[in-house]
């Protein structure tokens, strides 16, 4: 419960505080607006497990004693008691007689929810973690163009972890690759050109262009993989560069760390480690 409960909420604190009054068993149990801090599903499905006709507090014989201005809340019980302001007691008896007697409970402007009816509702399917609600073509767009200016974001931090140096250096064999590869196409367009201007003595040079770029783009593949896979992805700040677990000793093995994740779990540490106590209350 952290130090003391005070990273509970207080919805938490007072179901902790209802599951310490159930355990305990007692013959009499004073509630004091105990549901005010829960939301509605949560409270429905509570009040109907412990003060429903078949709660726990029925079958264990329990007297609630139950103060709440949840109005709604009045056909569950027994016997009703409303007071004034001044703390006088207006009118007490069962709900069915309150109700009809023309009295302060009858002009109360609220919906009164039955037995039955809360049952029906807790009966129907959650789906507040379901999908989300239909949106319309705008709104789609508007979290789309959203959506890109964070990812964005997101990758500019990630390559800012790894180093921009890096990065700019993996990009530009990933440029070489790709321009060397699209080249070929229209080489092979001018070639054919050449073919029909000039006949087959172009051949030679077409084929030692084509070659060339042809290598150019592998060159570009194999030292953007060799730049992703052997710096950008190996930790080179550690010392050794290696993450070194012993299992049974000498035997040890060694385990690549991405450098982006050395980084930016560091940086998590260090943010972590330094937050205020308000942080993590």
């Amino acid at each position: 419960m952290g130090s003391a409960g005070i990273s509970l909420s207080g919805g938490q604190k007072q179901r902790l505080a209802l599951a310490r009054a159930l355990y305990a068993r007692n013959e009499l149990v004073i509630l004091d607006d105990i549901f005010s801090g829960l939301d509605a599903g949560t409270e429905e499905h509570i009040f109907n497990k412990l003060l429903g006709k078949s709660g726990l507090f029925r079958q264990l014989g329990t007297t609630v004693l139950l103060a709440t201005h949840a109005v709604h809340r009045l056909s569950y019980s027994d016997h009703v008691i409303a007071m004034s302001g001044d703390g006088r007691i207006v009118e007490q008896g069962s709900f069915e007689q309150l109700r009809s007697s023309g009295g302060y409970v009858q002009s109360l402007a609220a919906r009164i929810k039955s037995e039955d009816t809360a049952s029906s509702d807790e009966q129907r399917p959650d789906v507040s973690n379901g999908p989300a609600a239909f949106k319309s073509e705008n709104e789609e767009e508007i979290e789309e163009l959203n959506r890109q200016t964070r990812d964005f974001a997101v990758y500019t931090y990630y390559f800012g972890s790894i180093g921009w140096v890096t990065t700019a250096i993996f990009f530009a064999f990933v440029v070489l690759y790709g321009v060397a590869s699209k080249m070929t196409e229209f080489l092979i367009t001018f070639w054919t050109k050449a073919i029909t201007t000039h006949g087959n003595e172009v051949n030679g040079s077409y084929i030692g262009l084509y070659a060339m770029l042809a290598l150019l783009g592998l060159l570009g593949l194999v030292l953007a993989a060799t730049q992703l896979a052997l710096t950008m992805y190996v930790s080179l700040r550690t010392s050794p560069p290696f993450l070194k677990l012993s299992l049974n000793p000498p035997n040890s093995l060694y385990i690549r760390v991405p450098k982006s994740a050395e980084v930016l779990h560091e940086r998590l540490l260090n943010t972590v480690m330094a937050a205020p106590l308000s942080f993590f209350t």
